[in-house]
């Protein structure tokens, strides 16, 4: 890629954040691979704790939290 001629000096920090984006995402993908695969490595607290640098900033949402009233709600709701 030739930077002098495709993009403004302005335009770099924009593709550098985009880029680690990108590298972030790969790594979640890899990790949830991994943990898909059932191959923990680490507790659940600990995990949480890793992957929290790599999601988006302001991501505040629990992972894995389980409802049972949600649960129960959308069963009734069903008949």
């Amino acid at each position: 890629m030739d930077i002098e001629n495709n993009f403004y000096m302005v335009d770099i920090p924009v593709l550098i954040e985009k880029k680690r984006t990108e590298q972030n995402l790969e790594k979640i993908t890899l990790l949830n691979l991994m943990m898909a695969s059932n191959n923990r490595t680490m507790e659940d607290k600990e995990y949480r704790s890793f992957i929290k640098p790599f999601l988006p900033k302001g991501s505040t949402a629990d992972m894995n939290k389980f409802d049972r009233g949600k649960v129960e709600q959308l069963r009734s709701m069903q008949g």
